[in-house]
């Protein structure tokens, strides 16, 4: 679903720790998850011990309905989008963090209907929405890169 620009943070870490195998990438599954807790159960279970997982989804601070309303008008896969500490929460019998990052990058948005966004507050809309001649085009979207090493 989402165009996102996370590669040279994940490169960069494999670089930097000479990882050379036993790396497993999850891009953008979670926000289409049922289960989330399900998928990422697993996830970790199939993997060996001392691999590296690397979870890149779209992440949220606080529960956001905002952007979940716009994101599940935009995809009927979409179930919501997850806070960090709900991926930490479940990850954590599995597996150390590694390394987080956290990033925005522009989710380009077209064949939308405008009036999902009337009820946003204007400090919310000034932050995320990206707007042209009145239309809202693209969201400013958090992301981030969770790079985990199963115990």
């Amino acid at each position: 679903m989402f165009n996102i620009n996370y590669k040279k943070y994940t490169d960069e870490f494999i670089k930097n720790n000479n990882i050379t195998s036993n790396i497993e990438y999850v891009v953008d599954k979670l926000s289409c998850e049922n289960n989330l807790s399900e998928f990422l159960n697993n996830i970790f279970e199939k993997a060996a011990s001392n691999s590296f997982i690397i979870l890149v989804d779209a992440v949220v601070f606080h529960d956001d309905a905002y952007i979940n309303t716009i994101y599940s008008s935009i995809n009927n896969e979409f179930k919501r989008i997850y806070q960090v500490n709900e991926i930490l929460n479940i990850t954590n019998k599995y597996a150390s963090l590694e390394y987080f990052i956290k990033f925005k990058d522009m989710v380009s948005i077209e064949n939308i209907d405008n009036s999902l966004i009337n009820d946003i507050p204007e400090n919310i809309k000034a932050d995320m929405l990206i707007m042209d001649n009145g239309t809202f085009k693209a969201i400013n979207q958090n992301f981030a890169v969770y790079i985990f090493k199963k115990y």
